[in-house]
């Protein structure tokens, strides 16, 4: 079964995206500060906080896998969260019915 716009009744229809690309972001974001966070302490527990080259190179190789790791967890939320779909013909966003049998 294809879904159909209610409006229109084009089959044209994609998923639309918003809630996704809020919820990478987000956890964009929240990976680069924990896993910066993390290595700061890491680096603190050791000698004071002394940006070497080995500490600044650390803090950003972190904050890379951090980032990536947090904003794939976010889009896998965000297609999970974002049930509505935008129609490329009347720019109409609706949510699909869902039937009670």
């Amino acid at each position: 079964m294809t879904l159909r716009c209610p409006h229109c009744s084009s089959k044209n229809i994609a998923r639309s995206q918003t809630t996704t690309a809020v919820t990478t972001s987000l956890g964009a974001l929240g990976g680069i500060a924990s896993a910066v966070l993390a290595a700061t302490r890491q680096a603190s527990k050791s000698t004071p906080l002394t940006f070497t080259p080995i500490t600044i190179a650390n803090l950003l190789i972190s904050g890379l896998i951090g980032g990536i790791s947090g904003s794939h967890i976010g889009a896998q939320l965000g297609s999970q969260l974002d049930q509505t779909y935008l129609c490329n013909s009347c720019n109409l966003k609706f949510s699909p019915v869902i039937a009670l049998n």
